[in-house]
This record gives structure tokens, C-alpha cells and sequence, in this order.
């Protein structure tokens, strides 16, 4: 019985680790198994649906509101969100004098192709791109904003282009700190297809920085946050409890918000 034993059990361990091997980007990009969206939302919130060219020619579909501002904040959501996870910042970004464009990721619902790190990173600086060179706004004048997964490719961004402001709510140091988090007996790093190293990136950054995170959210360890404030050379750390992962804390909790939007006129003020 011991034998037999001795063998079950590594080859269920085997078995298990090939199948998450194998169902991965089902688990990093859940939200490309969405449905389709409501068209009638993005007027719900004040916003206009565009398509936006991924920088390698990637159909995505966005949602534009306060066209008439000369600011705009780049939104970049969760790996679990949607356009609709834009919303709040469309209804109360554009009465404080900010143009929003959020965009959803390749294989999301609206857009074309099948989600990749790389993928998503040709997403967010096409996303980039079109709101300098199609919306005629400057990059300084571009603050680009990201929510977890949206958080690194947000890094990504600041770090290859030269934004006015960088906003990081409850984001991460890396994919695989996250993943090995939950997956504490695999050896993840060896067998994770898509990594997102924002902790490697953040030291070069040196654009106005707001980096959130709550000691209580449930996905990304407070400790992961943490250490991605502090790798930023220029950042201002905002440290609470009370939220889950999901809340988007600069925007929900009042005095969080007031910080940001504090850092974001310092940074970009209003004309």
C-alpha cells in the first residue's frame, strides 16, 4: 500500500501541475469569457464606444467620454474586468476636467485576438498612442491609470513612454509572486507562459506616481503592493484597510481619491 502510495501521489501532483500548465491563460485572462457588453452602457456613463488599433494593428474596442477636455486619463482594467469597470471614472473624471479612454484587452469582450502578455502589451501602448496621436493629446497631458493586471501594463507604459502621471491601484511586483502565492507546491516561474515583472521596471520610472493597496485585499498580498510602491523612485504610497481586491480603492474611498486627484493636478493641472 505504501508503494503504490508512493507512486499515486507524485503522479497526481504531475497531473495536476500539467492541466493548470495547460489552462493557464483561462486563469490569468478570465474575463475573455465574458458576454458581450451592453452597447447602451457606455452611454449610461457619459462615453462613446471607439475602436483602438493595438500598436500591432489588434482591433480593441473603447470607450472615449470628455472628448472636449485637454487631459485625459488612460484606463487599464483587471484581468477579470470590462469596459463597464470604467464607469465610476467616466461619470466623475470628466466633471473634474479630464478626458477618459479605457480599452478592453485582445480576446475581451469587443476586441479582436486572444490575450497574451505580449499581446496586452501591444494593447496598452496602441491604447497609448491613440490617445496621443488620434486624440492630438500630449504626453504630458496623459495620465495612464491601471487596476491589478491594468496596473503592470500601466508600468509598462510609463516605462517606455513619457506620460504626465502613472496611477497603480492594488497591483502587483509580479504575475508570478502572485501565482506562486496560490500555487505554493509548483515550481511557477519554470511554467507561467506570461509574466508582468513591474517591480523590475518601476526603479527607471521617474513620472508622479500614486500607488495604492489595502492591507485586507484577498488577491494580491498587501506585502506584493507594498514592495512595488517603494521600488518606484517618485511615487506617493497610499497604505489602507477595509477593501477587497475588486474596489478600486483611488476611486471609492473619499480620502484616497482626494489624494490622487491631488497628485493628478499637481502633475497635470486643469486649464
Amino acid at each position: 500500500m505504501l508503494k503504490l502510495l508512493c507512486v499515486v501521489l507524485p503522479l497526481g501532483w504531475l497531473l495536476a501541475g500539467v492541466v493548470l500548465t495547460l489552462v493557464q491563460r483561462s486563469l490569468v485572462f478570465p474575463g475573455a469569457g465574458q458576454p458581450p457588453l451592453n452597447p447602451a452602457w457606455a452611454a449610461a456613463v457619459g462615453a462613446v464606444p471607439v475602436d483602438v488599433p493595438a500598436a500591432d494593428g489588434t482591433r480593441l474596442k473603447g470607450w472615449l467620454s470628455g472628448r472636449e477636455h485637454d487631459r485625459l486619463i488612460l484606463f487599464f482594467h483587471s484581468n477579470g474586468g470590462s469596459l463597464s469597470s470604467s464607469g465610476e471614472l467616466h461619470r466623475r473624471l470628466t466633471r473634474q476636467g479630464w478626458a477618459v479612454l479605457a480599452i478592453t484587452w485582445r480576446g475581451y469582450p469587443g476586441s479582436d485576438g486572444a490575450p497574451t502578455a505580449d499581446g496586452l502589451r501591444s494593447d496598452a501602448l496602441g491604447a497609448y498612442a491613440y490617445a496621443h496621436e488620434t486624440l492630438a493629446i500630449p504626453e504630458h497631458r496623459i495620465a495612464v491609470f491601471g487596476h491589478s493586471l491594468g496596473g503592470a501594463l500601466a508600468v509598462h507604459v510609463a516605462g517606455k513612454r513619457s506620460p504626465g502621471a502613472l496611477v497603480v491601484d492594488s497591483s502587483f511586483s509580479r504575475l508570478s509572486d502572485v501565482v506562486q502565492d496560490k500555487a505554493t507546491r509548483y515550481p511557477v516561474r519554470w511554467l507561467l507562459w506570461d509574466e508582468f515583472d513591474s517591480v523590475a521596471l518601476a526603479p527607471n520610472i521617474q513620472t508622479p506616481t500614486f500607488v495604492v493597496h489595502s492591507t485586507t485585499d484577498q488577491v494580491v498580498p498587501f506585502a506584493q503592493g507594498q514592495a512595488l510602491g517603494r521600488a518606484f523612485p517618485n511615487a506617493e504610497w497610499a497604505e489602507l484597510q477595509g477593501f477587497d481586491h475588486n474596489a478600486l480603492v483611488s476611486m471609492t474611498d473619499p480620502s484616497t481619491h482626494g489624494r490622487m486627484r491631488a497628485l493628478l493636478e499637481r502633475a497635470i493641472p486643469r486649464r
